[in-house]
């Protein structure tokens, strides 16, 4: 691994470990947000633009995370509009949803499982299925990138950004 794939490696673990502390002190919403928030840095790391746009984010997720063994029950498009909906407004209720693009995404935790009664219109997502699969794709956007010298090089610089306007305190 590189040095700079490492540190993006390094920056996956610190922030999956906040992630970690909100849900396990049940803060749901919080770790939802960064969890999205985590998804379009990542997306946006994958791309050659200085902007990402939603367009990016549901291309990242489509490559990395809904795939053939892909077992949520969402797609990207609702997730898009699941993360459009809770960090504009804090509800489940999304232009995109509205529109007819997506369906509305309720999160549930735990062991038991939830399907919808009408899942044309909604979906039940397991937030630890969700998180735990953002972990796996994560590490398989690092593997890609291992591969792909130019793309590295592109998050690398976009990384070095990141980087020096964060610090451990």
């Amino acid at each position: 691994m590189s040095h700079t794939a490492k540190q993006l490696a390094e920056h996956i673990i610190k922030s999956n470990k906040a992630m970690e502390v909100l849900f396990q002190n049940n803060h749901h919403e919080s770790a939802l947000i960064l969890l999205f928030s985590w998804i379009d840095r990542l997306a946006w790391l994958s791309v050659e633009n200085e902007y990402s746009t939603g367009a990016d984010f549901k291309l990242w997720l489509n490559k990395y995370l809904f795939i053939e063994a892909s077992t949520l029950p969402c797609n990207a498009n609702d997730l898009w509009a699941s993360r459009c909906s809770l960090l504009h407004t804090g509800t489940s209720e999304a232009r995109d949803v509205k529109n007819g693009n997506a369906r509305y995404v309720y999160y549930y935790g735990g062991s038991i499982e939830m399907a919808a009664k009408d899942p044309d219109m909604k979906v039940y997502v397991n937030i630890g299925h969700l998180h735990v699969g953002l972990l796996e794709v994560s590490n398989r956007f690092l593997q890609y990138l291992e591969k792909n010298i130019c793309e590295l090089a592109i998050t690398n610089k976009k990384l070095g950004k990141i980087m020096s306007r964060t610090t451990d305190i």
